[in-house]
């Protein structure tokens, strides 16, 4: 799988638009860094719905916006 600058992803995007760290949006929605690591950089191929919809939650944002299915 190749890898997608974190930039270049939905999430990505949006952390760095929030001004938002993997660290800081990990601890505050309840997941692992690496989890938000991979989604991050696209490299997640089958992430937890109920991952998704943690972080979806603390962006106040669809789970789709981040991860569409």
């Amino acid at each position: 799988m190749m890898k997608t600058p974190a930039h270049n992803t939905p999430l990505g995007r949006i952390m760095t638009t929030r001004n938002l760290s993997q660290s800081m949006l990990a601890r505050e929605a309840g997941v692992f860094q690496s989890f938000v690591n991979r989604v991050a950089k696209g490299t997640v191929e089958t992430p937890r719905r109920s991952n998704m919809q943690r972080l979806a939650k603390y962006l106040g944002i669809p789970v789709d916006s981040i991860y569409p299915e």
